[in-house]
């Protein structure tokens, strides 16, 4: 007797809904700027159990009217329709120095293909951004969603702004610490 067998495949899609990615290993981030920072620490650094960017240098080019651009980028594999909530903890500092009039200060975004999807986090929103940091460096929780439009590869960027003041020498600028964010998709 013949025997007739059919078979049908599953869409390989609806097997299972895309992992979350993750970018908390520091070896996935690449730094970048612009060529104005001088003295100062600017990586990834570890204290107390928390990995996170610190901005620590400063504008040379100040004075003249430039800012400092610091960029720290990692690929993200995305899926259209996903969206991402990105979890991180930030704290300010306000630079060591005497005299307010030549203290600088710094903001930082999270971008994403050099779109910002968060608010401006500053050391002092009198001068610059939308939300006020901590001046101790003691860190606050923050969260930034997006989502995707497509599915791929994106750059996943935190940049970090030490405005230039021109006409005005800055002895030393504000610092910012900012963990290496979680991601938790829906």
């Amino acid at each position: 007797m013949p025997v007739i067998a059919l078979a049908t495949a599953a869409p390989a899609a609806s097997a299972s809904p895309a992992p979350c990615p993750s970018v908390t290993d520091p070896a996935q981030w690449r730094r970048y700027d612009n060529g104005y920072g001088y003295h100062g620490a600017s990586g990834i650094e570890e204290k107390n159990g928390a990995v996170f960017f610190l901005q620590q240098a400063d504008d040379s080019g100040s004075a003249e009217g430039f800012d400092l651009e610091v960029w720290w980028g990692a690929r993200l594999p995305v899926v259209a329709g996903t969206t991402y909530t990105f979890l991180y903890r930030a704290g300010g500092s306000y630079a060591q120095t005497g005299n307010d009039r030549t203290r600088g200060a710094q903001y930082a975004r999270l971008e994403i293909d050099d779109v910002p999807i968060s608010l401006n986090y500053s050391t002092d929103t009198s001068q610059y951004g939308d939300v006020q940091l901590t001046k101790d460096f003691s860190f606050v929780d923050y969260s930034t969603r997006w989502t995707a439009n497509t599915t791929g590869s994106v750059q996943l960027m935190w940049h970090f702004i030490v405005p230039g003041r021109k006409g005005v020498r800055t002895d030393a600028n504000d610092d910012i610490r900012i963990t290496l964010p979680m991601i938790v998709c829906s």
